[in-house]
C-alpha cells in the first residue's frame, strides 16, 4: 500500500475528454505494441537463417529468441512500478528509443554475443 497520495487531475484540461486526445494515445499504444510483438515473431521465422548467419548452434538460437521475452517478463513488475512514479509518458518514450537503439543493433549484430546483448536490452527498454 502507497501512502503517496493519487495524482490530482485537472478538470479544466481539455484533453482529457477529447475523443481525438484518446483515439492518438490509443494509436501510440498500439503502434508499440506492434513493435513488441514483431519483435517476439520475427525471429522465430529466420531462425535458420539466423544460425547460417551468426553461425550458432540451436541452443545459442533458442537463446537469441527467448531472452527478449524472459527479460520482460521479469521486469514487467518493476519497470512498470518506475512507469507510475516517473509518469508512463516519459517512460514509453525513453522505452521506445532504447528499443529502437537496441533493435538496429540487432539487425546489424556480427555475433551471438552482440546479438544477445541487443535483445536483453531489447527486452529491458520494451516493459
Amino acid at each position: 500500500m502507497s501512502t503517496n497520495p493519487p495524482p490530482q487531475v485537472d478538470v479544466a484540461d481539455p484533453t482529457i475528454n477529447d475523443p481525438r486526445w484518446h483515439r492518438a494515445i490509443l494509436i501510440a499504444a498500439c503502434i508499440a505494441l506492434m513493435a513488441v510483438i514483431a519483435s517476439v515473431n520475427g525471429l522465430n521465422v529466420a531462425q535458420p537463417q539466423l544460425a547460417l548467419a551468426l553461425d550458432a548452434s540451436q541452443s545459442t538460437v533458442l537463446w537469441i529468441i527467448n531472452i527478449y521475452p524472459i527479460t520482460l517478463a521479469a521486469l514487467l513488475l518493476p519497470l512498470g512500478a518506475v512507469g507510475d512514479r516517473g509518469g508512463r509518458r516519459p517512460v514509453l518514450l525513453a522505452g521506445l528509443i532504447l528499443f529502437g537503439v537496441a533493435s538496429v543493433a540487432a539487425g546489424l549484430a556480427t555475433s551471438t554475443e552482440v546479438m544477445l546483448a541487443a535483445r536483453l536490452l531489447s527486452g529491458v527498454a520494451v516493459r
